[in-house]
């Protein structure tokens, strides 16, 4: 039997195994922050509990998965007063894009879901105080767009939908005491050829009645332009007095009116009295939100092509308080408590009036404050450490406001910095086998970390990257080298500057492409052995000049990605000796950027690119062998875009760059039921050192974790112990040959034989795809069998242990 047959035996036979164990979940490790990540869609003030008692909140409601560090889907809660974020139950599963707050304080959602981890819902959702409840039977047939309350209860949902619970009802329904009802016929939704987008956009009661504006051409059989108003009786039109082409966008009391905004060929603003409309003029610009605020201002929010603008009318007069770059504002709501003309809004952006803001800001009245980016400036490089630690290098100054300079280290709950840090820029970090940590710092050295201080390497070229695997670095610049015993070997390989990349093949050679001037024309794309490079592209089938990432595959196979056409968009596999495109490629703006095998052996790309085919994939993808699919809904929105992609031992997932979601900078993807690996205890030296012993990837279920032993006596064998239970024993009392101090740091039930090559060897554990393993845990240690002439045994020493926890792939 397998040693993980075996294992796998041992741990259904004798434990019991909690069913919570197999309920595990990605989740983001996330700083905590005024920030959404993701899209705000509308917002509303709620006093859950009324006068006196807790603090009023904003729940703030769109297509989001967190915000403020919490974890949450589409809906949240922010409290003003005290900076809390809290979650309403597991959110919802689709956009929401209504909120409002009944009579009696209930809280009222509708959007474009289905569920919120109970009963199905279908586009209206009652918050009952501890979970999401259904309101009959909700809507089908489309969505809901926006809610009014009547002042007696009445709840009037409008959208795209045509039925509400068991009965028809076209674009708007009324629920009250008898559930729902239709508003007579309804209301006839716009044709699908038409600029305007069929459905109701918005609701709002009025002066006794409710109007809706939107993309309908009749209400009840009346002809309408663009808004209808109902009585509680009839459909009757208050056409908007349009000359030429313009659409309807959205409404809110104001004046003691009714103001109507849009635009599309023509921006308007008018404002109805009851009797007849009045124009207001307005700068340019596509009305997505407005708010009359308590003391008369009238906010306004709008898109452009590049940008957005927040504007304010006081007394008849425009400012502009805040432009949004690549972005917009959809919602705004008052502060509770706060002075009247100071308020927060939510949308999708990055910047506010030069300030950066995740998609939701505040306006005091005189300026504008949003998040504060846990990096206050740009990653460029993300490294796991052999022991699990997380190195991170770019061009930042502090780290949640602690001085920082440039090279930090996460040790999984603070953030601390390498040693003096750095006065310019990282550019690339490599961690080896050994623990030390190697920097490529602009403009022209490479320094290395002892665990002490940081020092120039010796004799090292200068290099915009550093890479490493195990023992080995090279450095890549203009040039390529590789440190070797007696000093630093050239390769003779040459570039511009143009996008690179390089990495080491299991095999220890050096794989690198991009714009390289090879020796003997080879090509682009190539292996170095040793002692020269051997073309891997020798049929120029990549246009490589924009290539700058490579991957060997666990089954051999190499990837190749960057800003190229052909065979295949974005990225390419070499099989055998084919190069060819990986499904229906990546649309590429900017072009992938980095690669890097996920835990289960599946390949992530990240970059600048858009789609696959007719799938959107926004700069992350993951490739399952057939094709390109999105990953764990990872979305970056145009402000920036990943630029550094790496595997923590455990599995995790660690993202830097320009990004704005899911946070700024910096993000690290978990399981809730992690990987673990803990020392136990001391190893003893032989004749080739230490005996070190380290848990190069993490064992999750349904992918295979390893172990490397370095510093081995050179001519050995080693026994590879795993077992269930602990212990102390002397080795000596164990094996003859045992060398005082060494100890066995648990009681040997599953045996392995390596050979030792070069004082190294590797073990791989094979773990079952079985929930039922997800949180146990195992010690492995490995006892040194050293040979003496003739190959007699001449002494048996052993590393440390390592107490293993098998985990969830995040």
């Amino acid at each position: 039997m397998s040693t993980s047959k075996l294992l796998t035996a041992t741990f259904a036979c004798g434990l019991t195994v909690s069913s919570l164990l197999a309920q595990c979940a990605s989740q983001w490790d996330l700083a905590p922050g005024f920030r959404v990540q993701g899209e705000v869609l509308c917002s509303v003030e709620w006093d859950a509990d009324g006068p006196g008692g807790a603090p009023p909140q904003v729940v703030l409601g769109g297509l989001f998965t967190g915000a403020g560090g919490i974890a949450t889907a589409n809906v949240i809660c922010y409290e003003p007063v005290t900076g809390v974020w809290t979650a309403l139950g597991l959110g919802l599963d689709g956009p929401v894009r209504a909120l409002a707050v009944l009579p009696g304080g209930s809280l009222l959602a509708g959007g474009s879901f289905g569920s919120g981890g109970g009963p199905a819902l279908n586009g209206v959702a009652l918050w009952s105080g501890t979970a999401w409840q259904p309101l009959g039977g909700g809507v089908a047939g489309g969505g809901v767009e926006s809610i009014a309350v009547a002042p007696t209860g009445e709840i009037y949902v409008g959208g795209t939908f045509s039925q509400a619970g068991s009965l028809p009802a076209s674009l708007v329904a009324r629920w009250d005491a008898s559930g729902w009802s239709p508003l007579g016929p309804g209301l006839t939704p716009i044709g699908t050829n038409s600029l305007v987008l069929p459905g109701v956009r918005s609701l709002c009661w009025w002066n006794g009645d409710l109007f809706a504006i939107g993309g309908f051409t009749d209400a009840g059989g009346v002809a309408t332009n663009q808004i209808a108003r109902w009585d509680g009786v009839s459909w009757s039109s208050p056409a908007l007095p349009l000359t030429f082409l313009g659409v309807a966008r959205v409404m809110a009391p104001y004046a003691g009116g009714l103001a109507v905004a849009g635009s599309d060929f023509a921006d308007f603003l008018f404002v109805w009295n009851g009797v007849f409309w009045t124009p207001v003029v307005v700068p340019a610009g596509v009305p997505v939100a407005m708010k009359e605020l308590a003391n008369g201002d009238l906010i306004h929010g709008t898109r452009g092509i590049a940008s957005g603008e927040v504007r304010r009318l006081r007394a008849g007069v425009w400012t502009t308080l805040g432009t949004t770059t690549s972005g917009v504002a959809m919602t705004f709501v008052p502060i509770p408590g706060a002075p009247a003309e100071q308020f927060l809004f939510g949308g999708a952006f990055a910047v506010i009036g030069g300030v950066p803001a995740t998609s939701i800001a505040k306006w005091d009245g005189t300026a504008w404050s949003g998040d504060s980016p846990l990096f206050d400036g740009p990653v460029n490089t993300v490294v796991a450490g052999p022991d699990g630690e997380v190195y991170v290098g770019g061009n930042f100054t502090s780290i949640g406001g602690v001085p920082i300079q440039r090279v930090a280290k996460f040790d999984g709950s603070t953030w601390s910095q390498v040693g003096a840090g750095f006065g310019a820029a990282v550019t690339s970090l490599a961690a080896l086998g050994d623990g030390t940590l190697y920097a490529a710092v602009q403009p022209s050295a490479v320094w290395r970390f002892d665990g002490t201080a940081w020092s120039v390497l010796p004799g090292a070229p200068y290099g915009r990257f550093v890479v490493g695997r195990r023992d080995q670095l090279a450095v890549v610049g203009t040039t390529i080298s590789l440190r070797t015993a007696t000093g630093w070997q050239g390769t003779g390989a040459s570039s511009p500057g143009a996008p690179l990349g390089a990495t080491f093949a299991r095999d220890g050679s050096l794989l690198a492409c991009g714009y390289w001037a090879f020796p003997s024309t080879i090509g682009s794309v190539a292996r170095w052995t040793g002692t020269g490079w051997v073309a891997l592209d020798p049929n120029g089938q990549i246009n490589t000049g924009l290539a700058s990432s490579i991957l060997e595959l666990a089954n051999g196979d190499l990837v190749v990605g960057g800003d190229f056409q052909f065979p295949g968009p974005g990225a390419v596999q070499r099989v055998g000796t084919v190069w060819q495109p990986m499904g229906a490629g990546l649309t590429i703006t900017g072009g992938v950027v980095s690669l890097t095998a996920l835990a289960d052996g599946s390949l992530l790309a990240v970059g600048n690119f858009t789609r696959s085919g007719t799938v959107p994939l926004r700069g992350v993808a993951r490739w399952n062998g057939a094709q390109w699919e999105p990953y764990r809904n990872l979305a970056w929105n145009s402000g920036g875009f990943v630029t550094t992609v790496a595997v923590h031992p455990a599995g995790d997932l660690l993202l830097g760059g320009f990004m704005a979601y899911p946070a700024p900078r910096f993000a690290r993807l978990r399981s809730s039921c992690p990987a673990a690996v803990v020392p136990v205890g001391a190893g003893c030296a032989g004749s080739g050192g230490a005996n070190r012993l380290q848990a190069t990837v993490w064992p999750v279920a349904g992918a295979a974790g390893v172990t490397r032993g370095s510093e081995l006596p050179p001519l050995s064998f080693a026994v590879v112990a795993r077992s269930l239970t602990s212990a102390a024993i002397p080795l000596s009392s164990v094996l003859p040959s045992g060398q005082p101090g060494c100890t066995l740091w648990l009681a040997p039930d599953l045996l392995e034989v390596l050979p030792v090559l070069g004082g190294a060897a590797e073990s791989a554990l094979a773990v079952p795809a079985q929930p039922t393993l997800i949180g146990q845990t195992y010690r492995e240690q490995w006892v040194a069998f050293e040979l003496g002439a003739g190959a007699v045994l001449s002494a048996v020493t052993a590393t440390r242990a390592l107490a293993v926890t098998i985990g969830a792939m995040p």
